[in-house]
């Protein structure tokens, strides 16, 4: 009624619709703007409320009440073709939300093969954009401790203290490391005084 452009109203309407938990009807405004509107900063903006709806949406698929089939998928879709579409290669915040969607996605929906390693791949991508965070280093090796990549899990480790030298963190986290790899081995060849000693 005040003479906004159409996109504008659907974003609105689209984020009055999300705020409602109407996620379908969300959904369906904000893929109209982002494929529609000609203002790149509108579609930006509708790209990562949508990607904020899928995250939304994945909370509730481990709970059998998603109304969206496979959201972190799609969200780490979404995310990944728009950093690249609208030049966001330097938006930490969006790595971070596609680090995050792709190792939800790794959890819950079939065919999501590779997505734990494109996860880490994300984390890092976040931590060389300069975020400094005790949960980034903590992601990172749990990403890699769930891919059994044990020694990508440890340099995560070493770059955790080296950060955050104060933590005890990493020390519990190295501690639970190592007595996985040594309930791998054979009973006679277990050593854990590494693990007692962190």
């Amino acid at each position: 009624a005040a003479g906004a452009e159409d996109m504008v109203t659907a974003y609105v309407q689209a984020e009055v619709d999300y705020a409602r938990e109407g996620y379908l009807e969300a959904e369906s405004g904000f893929q109209t703007v982002l494929n529609s509107a000609q203002d790149e900063k509108l579609q930006v903006r509708a790209m990562r409320s949508l990607a904020e709806l899928y995250r939304d949406c994945a909370v509730l698929v481990r709970l059998n009440e998603s109304p969206i089939q496979y959201p972190a998928t799609k969200e780490a879709e979404l995310l990944s073709d728009g950093i690249v579409k609208f030049g966001l290669r330097y938006d930490s915040t969006l790595w971070e939300m596609l680090a995050l969607a792709y190792f939800e996605a790794a959890h819950t929906d079939p065919g999501a093969e590779g997505y734990l390693a494109k996860s880490a791949d994300c984390f890092h991508r976040v931590i060389e954009l300069g975020m400094q965070k005790e949960y980034l280093y903590s992601n990172l090796y749990t990403v890699y401790y769930e891919l059994a990549r044990y020694n990508d899990a440890e340099t995560a480790l070493q770059q955790y203290e080296a950060a955050f030298p104060d933590d005890y963190m990493p020390h519990a986290l190295r501690g639970m490391m190592l007595i996985t790899i040594e309930n791998g081995k054979a009973q006679a060849q277990r050593n854990y005084s590494g693990a007692l000693k962190e």
